[in-house]
């Protein structure tokens, strides 16, 4: 049998990106830690997830899933503002595993009134085979 390793980063308030920059601290440390798993452990399946208070199309998300191999799984709303639904968070894992796995977001939050719910995010369930 072979064994696999998955290294899951994750912080609750990503935040990759700024309102007033193209990209925060968060998105070079990030970049950072998945490109040092990847240069020692190259079989190692690796998993970024979190509110990254970012697009799927935006640049710096790119940096982060594309420089490294990483695949955006989950798709649809996690957040709702001003009557605008968005994706903000996402779950990025490595091609060996993401071929196996599916994440969503599950609806218990952002679609509620700020007195009923826990957060303003939905949260996201993934699973791995």
């Amino acid at each position: 049998t072979t064994e696999r390793l998955v290294i899951g980063v994750y912080r609750n308030g990503f935040h990759l990106q700024s309102k007033v920059s193209d990209a925060s601290p968060e998105t070079s440390d990030a970049i950072s830690i998945v490109d040092e798993f990847q240069s020692q452990y190259p079989d190692t399946g690796i998993v970024v997830l979190g509110n990254m208070n970012d697009f799927e199309f935006s640049p710096t998300l790119w940096q982060l899933a594309d420089k490294n191999g990483l695949i955006n799984l989950t798709k649809g709303v996690t957040y709702i503002f001003r009557g605008d639904s968005q994706a903000l968070d996402h779950t990025l894992m490595g091609a060996n595993l993401a071929e196996n796995a599916e994440a969503e977001a599950i609806h218990v939050n952002a679609d509620f009134s700020s007195g009923i719910r826990a957060s303003d995010h939905d949260p996201i369930l993934a699973w791995i085979q």
